[in-house]
Formats: C-alpha cells, structure tokens, sequence
C-alpha cells in the first residue's frame, strides 16, 4: 500500500485528519516540528475522543520542516497522497515574510516536487481568507480575490499559496483546494483557540464587530478526507457551517467556559489607542505585541459564507455550539491549572 503524507501533522487540522485516515485503516506519514509534543498531544487526542491507543501504530512520525528541500526525498517516497496541512497564522506584522517562507514558498517547493514524483493526488489547505471579503454579500467558490490595502498579510499569503497549487495543476498534478472558514476544535497548549478562552477567562470587555464563518474541525477532516477516497480533483471548495457574528461567537465560546461574554464593540479608535499604549508598555519586552492591525482587519471584516457546493459534495456539519464545546472540554484541564 503507497504512503499517504500529511504535513502540519500535529497541528489543528492535521492531527485530525490523521485520526480520520487511521481510522479508515490507512497508514499515514506525518510531518511534525515537534516528535515528541506531536506523540503527546495525539496521544490526549485518542483519549479525548476515547479511542484505541493502538491506533498511533498507523503513524510513522517524521520530524523535519518543510523548509529543508533536501528532505523531501525521504519525506515523499512512495507517496501518492498529500494532505498539505502546514501554514502559519498569525496577525502580527513581524511575521509578514515568515508566512510567505512557510505558507508560499514551501507550498511552491512541495507541489513542484511532487510533479515529479509518484504522488496522484493533492490536497491543499486553504482558507476562505484567500477568497477575500465581499461586503455585498455571500462569498462564494466563484468570488475572485481583489487587491485591496485591508486584506491581511495571512490572507495575501493564503491567496499566493494557492496559485502555486493552481500553476501546479496547470502542469499536470492533481490538486483539490479546501477553503475552510474559521476551523474549531482541540488545540495545543500554544493554540490560538486556547489563547482566546484564556483572555475570556480572565476577562475581556471589548469584542471586535466583524463576522464570519465557522466549522468544527471533525466535519472538516471527514470532508477532506471524504474527497480523497473519491477522487475529486480539480477545483476548490468551502467549507462553513454557519455565519456568526464575532460577538456570536464569543457569546457561544463564554457559555461553554461559564464566564461572561463581552460587552462593548471595540471602535477602530480605539484599537488603536489600544495598541500605541500596548506598544509603548512592552518596550525592551520579547513577548509579541498583540494589539496588531492585522488582528483589526480580521477581526472587524464582516464576512458571510455559502457552503451549498459542500453541501451537494457531502459535507456534513455540526453546529458550532457542539464544535466548542468539544475543543473548550479538551482545554478544560490545561486552561485551569494556568489560571
């Protein structure tokens, strides 16, 4: 049997689809940073879920980095199916030209390897913030992206990662592009999502007065990996259960944690006084400064999104009530012992 290779193994996404390829009974490849935190945080995974133990048999753990080329013989030998799950997601201007590193050229240096290779079949892991915002309406697979100074950096990084999987196509590979709007479920320790519930629990007032869209992370994995075993290539598709406010979702993610949501909506006016005192406060500090434009841009977008397409190709979804609960019940203990 070929190996399947999943990069971003440990992360949100990739740890999930891995639970749905073993599951499935397929042996799968996996790249990680981190062996030994990816075995560990795997390991709660199959306890959370409560799953046989035995089934990280299924996984041949590879620590490495996408950016070490050199590699990808090892990496990709015998390969036929990729699940590209590696990126970087971050606000923070900082981080402008690693995401371009990590989610750009990697991905370019991956699919042009892979058109010389055994591999059959491409699964690229986009987002919906390639799409870009359309304020009159739905976004849609067939909404193109327009070049626009509020997009943030992540998003022109998530656009320029998919031509290259677009060009890879042209070329001959086999490629399918998911799009899936804000994913939730369980995190590291490290996890945006764990950042968020450890704020709530501390107590924040203001929210920002955006929306978008939302999808727990299992229906995500279960689509991809539903994709692969039919083949589907070609195209791109996203993937949303539901359109929420930001304060919405915040209200949903407070209930599951028991705190008390916030209550004020954070004017651009005042973001930014915000930031400039943040600024000033950590001078001399290692610690990134938080208050970013780019968190602005994001979190203040009003995005709606249409999932008929994943509908009418099998996509199943959860409500996202359930889909927090889920990742705040594996947060639980870790969010406790730090408070």
């Amino acid at each position: 049997m070929s190996a399947i290779f999943v990069t971003g193994a440990s992360g949100l996404i990739g740890s999930h689809i891995l639970l749905e390829l073993l599951q499935q009974g397929h042996a799968v490849r996996a790249l990680t940073r981190n062996s030994h935190k990816a075995t560990a945080f795997f390991s709660c995974l199959l306890k959370h879920y409560n799953l046989d133990e035995n089934l990280s048999s299924g996984i041949t753990w590879i620590e490495g980095d996408l950016r070490d080329i050199a590699r990808y013989d090892e990496y990709l030998n015998s390969v036929e199916t990729v699940f590209h799950c590696a990126g970087l997601v971050s606000t923070a201007s900082s981080d402008r030209n690693k995401m371009h590193d990590i989610n750009v050229r990697c991905t370019a240096d991956l699919v042009d390897y892979c058109l010389n290779t055994s591999v059959k079949w491409f699964g690229h892991m986009s987002s919906v913030a390639s799409l870009g915002p359309n304020p009159e309406g739905f976004v849609d697979e067939d909404y193109f992206w327009k070049q626009d100074k509020n997009h943030s950096n992540y998003a022109l990084s998530k656009y320029l990662s998919e031509q290259e999987v677009w060009r890879a196509k042209e070329e001959g590979l086999a490629i399918q592009i998911f799009n899936p709007a804000v994913v939730i479920g369980p995190t590291g320790e490290n996890g945006n999502l764990n950042t968020l519930y450890s704020r709530l629990k501390r107590g924040m007032s203001f929210y920002l007065n955006g929306s978008s869209g939302f999808i727990d992370v299992r229906d995500l994995a279960a689509f991809c990996v539903l994709q692969w075993t039919k083949k589907v290539s070609g195209s791109r598709v996203i993937l949303s259960a539901e359109n929420l406010s930001q304060k919405e979702f915040l209200q949903i993610v407070c209930t599951a944690l028991n705190v008390s949501p916030p209550r004020y909506p954070l004017s651009k006016t005042v973001f930014k006084i915000g930031s400039a005192t943040e600024f000033i406060l950590r001078l001399g500090q290692s610690k990134k400064h938080l208050l970013q434009n780019d968190l602005f841009k994001m979190g203040s977008s009003k995005n709606r999104y249409d999932n008929q397409k994943s509908l009418q190709m099998g996509a199943q979804y959860r409500p996202i009530k359930e889909a927090v609960e889920n990742s705040v019940r594996f947060s639980k203990i870790a969010l406790d012992a730090s408070l």
